[in-house]
């Protein structure tokens, strides 16, 4: 088993991931991932892996989900691990190869990721994880908040520029790669009063994100130090604030659907509206222009 670190703690319980997969607290636009309650875990190969020390696998279930991509399948999974203390892990997209009975510990596969049909056509694959109530495992909300204080021992301080690479390209969207960011922490930088952070989150298409290792105030702005306001603060938490994502997106001066950033993953996800003309290598500039008619787009309102 590789080297795993710890990420975040609820009611005891640790969460640990592998060191080279990243992962996601606020890049969604679902109700668990905005009440701090919720983790999308990319493991580097398509084997999910239990997170936690240890547990028991007491529920299994399969379950019909909606298709927001031609791939997408129709069916989704929760497989529920009893931990003690009337606590259960709940996780999604995940299809199961263990069994209702079984005991795992930290590191054992528990199954394969799927497409599931709850992803966008840029999400890619990932492992939903939930902290709940034994006795109410199942629903979408209700579940505990998470502590996110042993992320500080991953953050770095940000030393980041504006100019990008563009490292990979795929239908749906494009990596591009900092020039310059030395700890690799996520891959977009976003400022309050001219303190610099790490951002988690979707910006703007699923309308708000995290300033990592910064407590702002409430209804401070935010913004991208080169060039733009992106939003303002609406919640301080513990080694965190969450922002509204109020603006519009270009590359290059091309509009897009917005940029994906994730932690422990160096590269941002650009989503893209229309196809766009980029090749492995360019070098690319992003605009952040502030816009209050840019609100929070739900998955059903999506249009691909």
């Amino acid at each position: 088993m590789g080297s795993f670190i710890t990420i975040a703690e609820c009611r005891g319980f640790g969460v640990r991931v592998p060191e080279d997969s990243y992962f996601s607290f606020f890049n969604s636009p679902y109700p668990a991932h905005r009440l701090v309650s919720a983790i999308d875990i990319y493991f580097q190969s398509h084997e999910a892996l239990l997170p936690v020390d240890e547990g028991l696998i007491v529920d299994i279930d399969e379950f019909e989900c909606p298709r927001y991509r031609s791939d997408g399948s129709k069916f989704d999974y929760v497989i529920v691990v009893g931990l003690g203390g009337g606590t259960a892990l709940k996780m999604l997209h995940v299809k199961p190869k263990v069994r209702v009975g079984d005991r795992v510990y930290l590191g054992d596969y528990l199954g394969d990721l799927i497409v599931s049909g709850y992803f966008f056509p840029w999400s890619d694959l990932h492992m939903h994880v939930e902290f709940r109530p034994i006795s109410d495992a199942y629903r979408a909300l209700g579940a505990y908040e998470l502590n996110l204080k042993p992320l500080l021992n991953l953050i770095g301080e940000p030393k980041f520029s504006g100019e990008f690479i563009v490292y990979d390209v795929f239908d749906h969207y494009i990596w591009l790669k900092p020039v310059k960011n030395v700890s690799g922490t996520s891959g977009l930088c976003l400022s309050v009063n001219g303190k610099l952070a790490y951002v988690d989150g979707g910006v703007p298409h699923y309308g708000y994100g995290a300033l990592l290792n910064l407590e702002a105030s409430v209804n401070c702005r935010v913004e991208y130090p080169w060039n733009g306001v992106v939003g303002f603060v609406r919640r301080t938490g513990r080694s965190f604030s969450i922002f509204d994502a109020n603006c519009k997106v270009t590359v290059n001066g091309v509009e897009v659907r917005g940029v994906g950033s994730y932690v422990n993953n160096a590269l941002l996800k650009v989503v893209m509206l229309s196809s766009l003309d980029f090749k492995c290598g360019d070098i690319v500039n992003l605009h952040f222009e502030f816009d209050s008619n840019v609100k929070p787009t739900w998955p059903f309102k999506f249009r691909f």
